[in-house]
């Protein structure tokens, strides 16, 4: 059994950032504007000010190791096209996902990303996202010899279907070439690595479509019978129609994206891979059915060390999900149980990209999951007894993120020194932050905070 990278909803473009509230600013006030701002009908996303300012960033400490942007001399020009519309529709506000695997075996890793589809403004009654303008494919760039990246996307063959969002590559038959599946508002996509470099799209025949809108998958083995099983996290309940209503101010450019309250969210699902190669819905039969989660990321790892892969959910302004595997095919919910449920103050948080590793070197897989300005990033470290603390401001992780918005992110050691540091894509939440804000920004640089010592302190280098 060959896994490459399962997932990431990783958000990468700066423009394409889903836009949630600070639970903190929520209730603080705007600065005043020259003309008096009225409210839609719908809850928005805040952009309030904070009422004080925000204490100083933490220092940056000297790096050891250095990175250099070669995109332009790569042959990469992915651009993730996202199809703004001045109805400010939800989709439009994610960014893109990707993947990084050898689907050739020529041993070079090569890439893969989602892309958006175009939407009318406003979209018609019972429209549907456009992909067939080449500008939204989803790109597959294979890296040649000399390390720079050729597009193979329709040679491939996985321009795609729908608005999609997230990618999770694995080879799921064993066959010893890397397969994907897509995630999508409008339904999942499953590609068959051929071997020859193409893809075959074996959605319908293998019974492993997901409907709805879901962001993030992950392969992993939950019952341990040799097969790749696939986790799906969905966002909400929402179409066009209801997501057009108008929220926050009215007045010209001020109009902001609906806050995930105004819809119901959407379960999870399981997907469980029979000895035929076909997929069943094992979602009610394994515990995870609950349709008021909103996820964004997912992680797996066996957190309790018993030998079964857990599952660890980011959740959007709701309480986060922790999956404990039982190993009888079943899972118990137990974030609020084990303190990953909430933040320290027993808070909710637009819970994003979520990562899993044990990055104080003691045996355990820690958690950590990226939010909104003003909320802090969340890190929690595993006690060994199926308990976690909340260490984001003893780490050092709060006063570094206090005025970021992070989406995907990953555990790295990014300077070979045996201790995992992390990795964050950034961009503020809202387009019209810096109308209303004197601190935060809408574009952000990413975000490398270096693990510096045995204590487990993290410090911003990037």
């Amino acid at each position: 059994m060959r896994v490459s990278i399962l997932l990431l909803f990783a958000l990468l473009a700066v423009a394409g950032a889903l836009n949630f509230p600070s639970l903190h600013a929520r209730a603080q006030q705007q600065q005043p504007s020259p003309s008096p701002a009225r409210q839609g009908t719908g809850r928005a996303y805040s952009g309030a000010e904070p009422s004080r300012p925000p204490p100083p960033s933490a220092p940056q400490s000297p790096s050891t190791v250095t990175f250099a942007d070669v995109t332009a001399s790569s042959g990469l020009n992915f651009k993730h096209n996202a199809s703004f519309t001045s109805q400010k529709y939800l989709p439009e506000s994610m960014g893109s996902g990707v993947a990084m695997l050898d689907y050739d075996n020529d041993g070079r890793p090569d890439l893969f990303f989602t892309n958006g589809a175009r939407l009318d403004d406003p979209m018609p009654r019972g429209a549907m996202p456009d992909k067939r303008d080449p500008k939204y494919w989803n790109r597959l760039y294979h890296q040649k010899t000399d390390g720079t990246f050729e597009d193979v996307t329709e040679r491939a063959g996985v321009r795609g279907d729908g608005y999609t969002m997230g990618v999770a590559a694995a080879d799921y038959d064993n066959d010893g070439f890397i397969d994907l599946f897509v995630t999508a508002y409008g339904g999942t996509t499953l590609y068959h690595n051929n071997g020859d470099g193409t893809f075959t799209d074996v959605t319908k025949k293998l019974n492993a479509g997901v409907t709805g809108w879901s962001t993030s998958a992950g392969w992993f083995d939950y019952n341990h019978d040799g097969r790749l099983d696939i986790f799906v996290a969905r966002y909400m309940d929402w179409d066009f129609e209801r997501g057009a209503i108008y929220c926050g101010d009215t007045r010209p450019g001020f109009r902001a994206y609906c806050h995930p309250d105004n819809f119901k969210g959407a379960s999870n699902v399981l997907l469980h891979q029979k000895s035929d190669g076909t997929f069943e819905d094992v979602s009610a039969r394994a515990g995870i059915v609950d349709a008021t989660g909103k996820g964004l990321g997912v992680a797996f790892a066996d957190l309790d060390n018993d030998g079964w892969v857990d599952v660890v959910v980011a959740n959007d302004s709701v309480r986060q999900r922790l999956y404990r595997n039982k190993g009888d095919g079943t899972f118990e919910e137990m974030a609020e149980l084990s303190g990953v449920g909430y933040d320290e103050n027993g808070k909710t948080f637009a819970g994003m990209g979520v990562d899993v590793a044990d990055y104080d070197n003691d045996g355990y897989p820690d958690i950590f999951i990226t939010a909104l300005s003003n909320e802090t990033y969340p890190l929690y470290h595993n006690n060994g007894d199926a308990s976690f603390t909340y260490t984001t401001n003893t780490a050092g992780v709060g006063q570094i993120t206090l005025l970021y918005s992070g989406w995907g992110t990953k555990f790295i050691d990014a300077d070979n020194d045996g201790l995992r540091d992390i990795f964050v894509a950034q961009s503020h939440v809202l387009d019209t932050i810096e109308r209303t804000s004197n601190y935060l920004k809408y574009k952000q640089t990413p975000l490398l905070m270096r693990n510096h010592s045995r204590r487990a302190a993290l410090r911003s280098v990037i």
